[in-house]
């Protein structure tokens, strides 16, 4: 083994998790002789060779341990990527060893793909100008690449979105990255009101996480399947994957805000098939572990609106006066202020108002926001008994998803 390498022995040995006491007593080698070649103080024999590549499950001779610290960081990325684990923070911080370690420019061609999707991941920034431009002439790493470049695209130009997903699929045929893609098309169709090509890249993309028992990823798929359902106006079929979701949550172990989230979900399919007392029960399960959620306040809002229990909506538009920041859930905070004040002594003008949050959400091209005030504007107008505007809105409605779907 090269003098030059010994020293990225320490960081390999502990990015298999052992300490020189363990390595010490699978290899045989004194625990001071081990000290002494990581810190490069000693020549290496054939024999400590052999024992060192035996007990790390590394060929030393044919890789250099810089090539080998890259190769099993994007195993244990992939494998983190793959299974849908939440956390990938630990790994901002092995990409500052991987650069003091790796500090040759080749290594860099793989480092500045990991910093731009864990970027991509973490602070939604899809800046890739670090990486090279000849990055796709290693088909792994750059199928990789391919993949989270596609998150650029999601609103501007989502064939060129799937293009790019495409591309990466043909790239490399690791069934992990091929799962990983095809969650990604899942997600850009649905953002899109692709629902029924949402839905096809679902089936694969469980399939293909099946394939790796990547049971969190399973749940996501089934989570990713609800929203399509919820976007496409199937509110029963939608609780009934939500149930199904819940039940693999729970198998799963999985933190409480999975529950949670699910809970409030299957609240906001409810108050959209105008079942409000059911919509108030989940949202309370919902709230027993997360009170404080923005999202969750806004839905409280929107169910006792709607029920016409105004005295219990000024209680949830007081709490959101206080805790929501996100922009547009201030905008639909506002709404809702105007709208139990006014639903009842001017009612056109509350439909002024949906009218514009109605333009916002399809300029901002958040379609189940869009439609679902779409929604809310059809409930107006037959609670005031308009409902020849009514029936000409349901219609407008129903056109304006099939030319979504089209589009």
């Amino acid at each position: 083994m090269n003098s030059i390498y010994q020293p990225s022995l320490r960081l390999l040995r502990k990015s298999k998790n052992l300490t020189l006491k363990e390595l010490s007593g699978i290899t045989g080698i004194s625990f001071q002789k081990l000290s002494e070649i990581e810190r490069g103080l000693c020549p290496v024999s054939d024999e400590y060779i052999c024992s060192i590549e035996k007990a790390l499950g590394i060929s030393l001779m044919e890789d250099s341990i810089e090539d080998r610290l890259i190769i099993d960081y994007y195993e244990k990325f992939i494998d983190v990527l793959f299974n849908g684990y939440s956390d990938i923070t630990p790994f901002e911080e092995e990409i500052n060893k991987l650069k003091t370690e790796c500090n040759e420019s080749k290594y860099n061609y793989y480092i500045s793909v990991f910093e731009f999707v864990i970027n991509c991941i973490l602070y939604q920034n899809y800046d890739d100008s670090n990486v090279p431009n000849n990055i796709t002439d290693d088909k792994r790493i750059g199928s990789l690449y391919m993949i989270y470049k596609s998150y650029k695209y999601i609103d501007s130009n989502y064939r060129e979105s799937i293009r790019i997903l495409d591309e990466s699929m043909i790239m490399h045929m690791d069934y992990r990255l091929r799962a990983i893609a095809q969650y990604q098309k899942c997600y850009v169709y649905i953002r899109n009101f692709k629902i029924y090509d949402a839905l096809s890249a679902i089936r694969i993309s469980k399939l293909l996480f099946m394939k790796g028992s990547a049971y969190v990823r399973m749940y996501s798929c089934d989570y990713l399947t609800f929203k399509a359902l919820l976007i496409n106006s199937e509110y029963k079929s939608a609780i009934e994957i939500a149930d199904q979701c819940l039940n693999s949550a729970e198998k799963l172990s999985l933190p409480s805000m999975h529950r949670s989230l699910i809970y409030r979900s299957i609240g906001l399919a409810y108050i959209l098939n105008r079942d409000y007392d059911k919509a108030i029960d989940y949202l309370n399960k919902s709230a027993i572990d997360d009170d404080k959620n923005e999202e969750l306040i806004l839905e409280y809002i929107y169910a006792y609106s709607l029920a016409e229990n105004y005295k219990e909506a000024e209680k949830w538009i007081k709490k959101g006066s206080i805790i929501i920041k996100g922009k547009n859930n201030l905008i639909e905070l506002k709404y809702w202020i105007n709208f139990n004040r006014f639903i009842n002594s001017n009612p056109d003008k509350i439909i002024v108002k949906t009218d514009k949050i109605i333009n916002y959400y399809f300029n901002k091209r958040i379609h189940d926001a869009y439609i679902f005030y779409m929604d809310i504007k059809i409930m107006l107008l037959e609670r005031i008994r308009r409902y020849e505007e009514a029936f000409i809105e349901q219609k407008n409605k129903e056109n304006h998803i099939i030319q979504l779907k089209n589009s």
